[in-house]
């Protein structure tokens, strides 16, 4: 039922973004399609029970986002801030909207699922910091010697 579902929003999905957006506007025209059929399988392995009328709405928002995500991508501002700035509007919005779709046991797993992917995003990214420390260190002269060698 859940394949059925999936495959039928992929398909409206994909006929309403052939009208939204050409081959010319992207050179991916199809990576927020399969970027929001992505989101939407790992959403319905880790919220328990999604209606069908919870999956369609939910493929809704994460194409929106993927979409509007997308755009930023290919079309900065020119202010990394602001850039910035709109991602994070974005992301925030489509949480907000997932979140206010769900029951309470579903919600809790939701929170429970973004708590889990933060910690994984950070952890991610503290090792990049301690690769890129490392590296700067391995790059700068070692310290003069205070004692001659003796032979």
């Amino acid at each position: 039922m859940k394949r059925a579902l999936q495959l039928l929003a992929y398909v409206a999905v994909a006929a309403l973004t052939s009208h939204a957006q050409t081959a010319a506007d992207s050179p991916h025209p199809s990576r927020p399609v399969q970027q929001a059929v992505h989101q939407l399988e790992m959403l319905e392995q880790r919220v328990p029970d999604l209606t069908p009328d919870q999956v369609i709405s939910l493929n809704s928002i994460l194409l929106g986002e993927t979409i509007t995500l997308d755009s930023l991508h290919e079309h900065p501002s020119g202010d990394p801030k602001t850039d910035g700035q709109l991602r994070h509007n974005v992301m925030h919005d489509a949480d907000v909207n997932i979140y206010s779709l769900l029951n309470e046991n579903q919600q809790v797993q939701y929170v429970i699922w973004k708590q889990e992917q933060r910690i994984k995003n950070l952890e991610k990214q503290r090792q990049k910091d301690q690769q890129q420390q490392a590296a700067a260190d391995s790059t700068k002269p070692s310290p003069a010697l205070k004692t001659p060698l003796r032979p």
